[in-house]
């Protein structure tokens, strides 16, 4: 199972409660339960967040019961969805720059190697299998990432 849902605690309790209740109904006993921790590792943390912007653009207009989760407005919303352009998170555009830093480090897995360190700390205690890191932007930076990861998640 893959989360895509935000990485905020209401987002994997929402995610958490919506998987148990399909596991009710399954037939297979066990599963994995990854999170996809989309975003950049940057020692520039404003550089960082700016990569992670379009993905959290991205849920206003496709999921926007979780950006509800996540706190962000009706307005916003309604503001964002109009002015998205196209249908993947790398057409969000104009969209992206309505999206504050502190929402896309709440949503998206985005900051220094100190912020994202504390996140998979918080991550760990979350009733999840694995982590994926779903690096963003230019090649160059996600490699960055890769690496930032590395060391953040597994002491590399």
């Amino acid at each position: 199972m893959i989360l895509l849902a935000g990485l905020f605690p209401e987002a994997i309790e929402f995610a958490n409660a919506r998987i148990e209740e399909g596991r009710a109904e399954s037939t297979r006993p066990t599963f994995d339960r990854t999170a996809f921790l989309y975003g950049a590792i940057d020692e520039d943390r404003d550089y960082a967040i700016n990569v992670a912007r379009p993905i959290v653009a991205w849920f206003p207009q496709t999921a926007p019961a979780h950006a509800r989760l996540a706190g962000m407005s009706d307005e916003l919303i309604e503001e964002v969805v109009k002015t998205y352009q196209g249908g993947e998170f790398q057409h969000a555009g104009a969209a992206a720059k309505l999206i504050s830093d502190d929402f896309v480090t709440k949503v998206a897995f985005a900051g220094t190697p100190a912020d994202t360190k504390e996140k998979v700390e918080w991550l760990e205690g979350q009733g999840l299998d694995a982590l994926t890191v779903f690096p963003l932007g230019d090649k160059e930076t996600r490699m960055r990432t890769i690496e930032h990861f590395a060391r953040v998640a597994i002491g590399g």
